[in-house]
C-alpha cells in the first residue's frame, strides 16, 4: 500500500512524475511560441511578460490533449467587446496595442470563445481622430488548441479624442469591436504535438 499510494501521491517521481515533465515540457513549447508571435509586435520585455502570464493558466492541469474542432467561426454579427490590458498613448505614429476580446453571448460563434484570448490592435491618430484597427486574434482553448486568425473591422468606445495629438488609454477601459466580416480562427500546429 505504502509503495503504490506514494507513487501515485507524487509529483515528481514514476509515472506520474514523467506525465507531469511531459506536460511541463509541452506547455513551456507553447510559451515559447506565443513569444515568438508576441515579439513581432516589439513590445518591452516585461510588458511582454505580462502578456504571457495572462495564457500561463493553461498550463496548470495534466488533462490530456482532445481533437477539437480545427476551425472557431466568430459570425460578423456577433456581440464582441474587448478590454485593453497594458497603458498606451495613441499618437500620429502608429502603435501596437493588445487586447482581450470577450463575447457577450455565443449566438453567432461555434463555440464559445475562450478565456485565454489575446488581440493586436493598432492605434493610430489621424487627421486628429483616433484610429484603432483591429488585426492578429490569437486564442488558447481549454483543450489547448491554439487558434489563430485574422480580425477585419473596427473598435469604438468612450475613449475618443476630437482634433487631438495624442490620447492616453489605461488598462481595463472597453471598447466594442465591430466586425466587417465573419473571423475564422485556424487551428496551429504545436510544437509539443506530433506532426
Amino acid at each position: 500500500m505504502g509503495a503504490a499510494a506514494s507513487g501515485e501521491k507524487s509529483e515528481t517521481g514514476g509515472l506520474s512524475g514523467q506525465s507531469g515533465m511531459r506536460s511541463a515540457m509541452g506547455h513551456f513549447k507553447i510559451l515559447a511560441w506565443l513569444t515568438g508571435e508576441l515579439s513581432q509586435l516589439k513590445l518591452r520585455g516585461t510588458v511582454l511578460v505580462g502578456l504571457l502570464t495572462l495564457v500561463t493558466a493553461t498550463a496548470h492541469g495534466d488533462s490530456p490533449l482532445k481533437s477539437g474542432p480545427a476551425e472557431l467561426k466568430i459570425g460578423q454579427q456577433a456581440s464582441l467587446t474587448a478590454q485593453l490590458i497594458i497603458d498606451a498613448v495613441v499618437a500620429d505614429d502608429p502603435v501596437q496595442l493588445v487586447m482581450k476580446p470577450s463575447a457577450k453571448d455565443q449566438q453567432f460563434l461555434s463555440e464559445a470563445l475562450p478565456e485565454f484570448c489575446l488581440l493586436n490592435v493598432t492605434g493610430q491618430i489621424t487627421y486628429g481622430l483616433m484610429d484603432l484597427t483591429p488585426g492578429k486574434l490569437m486564442c488558447i482553448t481549454a483543450d489547448k488548441r491554439i487558434m489563430e486568425g485574422k480580425v477585419k473591422g473596427e473598435l469604438a468606445g468612450a475613449a475618443q479624442c476630437d482634433n487631438c495629438q495624442s490620447i492616453e488609454l489605461k488598462a481595463g477601459q472597453n471598447f466594442r469591436l465591430n466586425l466587417s466580416e465573419d473571423v475564422v480562427l485556424k487551428l496551429q500546429a504545436r510544437a509539443d504535438q506530433p506532426s
